[in-house]
């Protein structure tokens, strides 16, 4: 896996630099199409936590971890994390954040 410096473009997405984007179409051809997501400085776990102290007390939010969940399919948040799906719960957190309810 190769690493590389990006730069936010005006429009917000990310660009590599044009070595990188001529070594990729050299190996794949013209039709490359390159998709970059910003590396991500949290852990799923710590960005749940900020999300949920945004909108509950913090021993709510144990509380909220620690519980199953309809939306979840009755699956505990804090299991959903720890199995992988941490970005499935940040995505809902966010739209309650957002005041979209279930």
């Amino acid at each position: 896996m190769q690493t590389c410096i990006v730069k936010v473009r005006k429009d917000g997405l990310l660009s590599p630099p044009k070595k990188v984007r001529d070594q990729l179409r050299r190996r794949v051809g013209d039709d490359l199409e390159i998709v970059m997501r910003p590396r991500r400085t949290k852990t799923p776990l710590e960005e749940v936590r900020e999300k949920l102290n945004n909108l509950v007390m913090p021993e709510e939010a144990e509380r909220w971890l620690h519980a199953p969940w309809t939306i979840f399919e009755g699956r505990r948040p804090i299991d959903l994390i720890n199995q992988g799906e941490g970005d499935r719960v940040v995505q809902v957190l966010g739209r309650l954040e957002e005041g979209i309810h279930f």
